[in-house]
């Protein structure tokens, strides 16, 4: 499944996996994990006491060894600033993007892989009319297969059909709502943007297109239980599909935290879930609960809460809910990641070392990881 793992910062933007993943080796700090299978996965390491030493790295042995892959920037270049996308469409192909300081902040690397990270190509894009906000360019990719991909600069869509070493402006078009809009395509006629809500009373802000991305129109979500106007501010992250008609699409909210719409006719109509919390946020003793959520396929899906000690597990798409209470050193968990209905990692940070932890059974049970990073 593709993946798109964007770092701003210290601020992770929501992604597959929906939500932080945070881990600690000394002071280095794993953020943005995704396993492809049992054994390879990449993620973002941070250097918790320098800010702008961000890296990307691999493991090819479940989590216990990690190497760095980060590409380098080009003789001559500056030093990119703290600010990153890594994109993957498979375990070896690969995607990272980041801003030039210049003094106009309108220049792009965009960092290709075909082999997993050892070797990388770079490009340098200019795609922006005026000068980007304070953060520099913020490039978001997506890949429908090695070659063809989409980006937006601004109110600008683009496409290529190289890999992305040139593109094509097919569309201007002002996408109401907070950035930074994140683009995703199901196949190469149909796509999704979707951007943060502009204020409460919003209830949808996700926009198609059915022609390759030169027209749009926005796509209103159904409010799901509970949800007035008044209160459901959302801030959808792309649709995620698991085959060619099923897929998902995450929805931070208000007052759920977290609702998950199903669509089963390639995005065409979108249907809301049974939000995970049994409680609305009137009713919790503090404000938001939710902290990661993770789906291996359309119908098994887990989420943990803000306390950290409770496991929501789904086996149809978000229409019941069980949960589970894992014990420690689970409820210092800040984010999920699940490869199949029972494999799947936990990552958190610790007063006393390293959070790693693996699942076998579907997250009843949970075994600590130690790892390590390597240049």
């Amino acid at each position: 499944m593709r993946v798109a793992l964007v770092f701003i910062m210290t601020i992770l933007v929501l992604a597959f996996g929906f939500g932080p993943t945070l881990a600690q080796a000394g002071d280095i700090l794993l953020i943005a994990i995704h396993m492809f299978d049992a054994r390879t996965g990449t993620a973002v390491s941070l250097q918790e006491a320098r800010v702008g030493m961000e890296s990307v790295v691999r493991t090819t042995d479940g989590g216990i060894h990690w190497r760095t892959i980060t590409p380098h920037t080009l003789p001559g270049q500056p030093v990119w600033q703290p600010l990153f996308e890594v994109y993957w469409l498979t375990s070896n192909i690969g995607w990272v993007s980041a801003p030039v300081i210049t003094r106009t902040h309108d220049t792009a690397l965009l960092f290709h892989t075909t082999d997993g990270g050892q070797t990388w190509q770079s490009v340098t894009l200019s795609l922006w009319k005026d000068p980007a906000p304070f953060f520099g360019p913020f490039l978001l990719v997506d890949f429908i297969n090695p070659r063809e991909g989409w980006t937006l600069a601004g109110n600008d869509v683009y496409h290529s059909t190289d890999s992305g070493t040139t593109w094509t402006k097919i569309a201007s078009i002002r996408f109401v709502g907070q950035g930074p809009e994140v683009i995703t395509f199901l196949n190469s006629t149909t796509g999704w943007v979707a951007t943060g809500s502009p204020g409460l009373g919003s209830n949808g802000l996700l926009y198609v297109t059915r022609d390759g991305g030169y027209t749009w129109k926005q796509q209103e979500l159904p409010l799901p239980r509970l949800a007035t106007l008044g209160t459901f501010n959302l801030s959808p992250t792309p649709p995620m599909f698991f085959t060619s008609h099923d897929g998902i699409l995450p929805v931070v909210s208000f007052p759920e935290d977290i609702v998950f719409y199903l669509t089963h006719d390639g995005g065409a109509t979108w249907a809301p879930t049974t939000p995970p919390f049994p409680l609305p946020a009137t009713q919790r003793p503090g404000p938001g609960w939710y902290r990661s959520a993770t789906f291996s396929d359309a119908n098994h899906g887990w989420v943990t809460d803000l306390p950290g000690d409770t496991l929501y597990v789904t086996s149809d798409g978000g229409r019941h809910w069980t949960t589970i209470r894992p014990g420690a050193p689970f409820d210092h968990v800040a984010a999920l990641d699940f490869i199949s209905p029972r494999v799947g990692w936990a990552t958190g940070q610790m007063d006393f070392g390293p959070l790693l932890l693996k699942t076998v059974d579907g997250g009843l049970t949970w075994e600590s990881i130690p790892f390590t990073i390597s240049p």
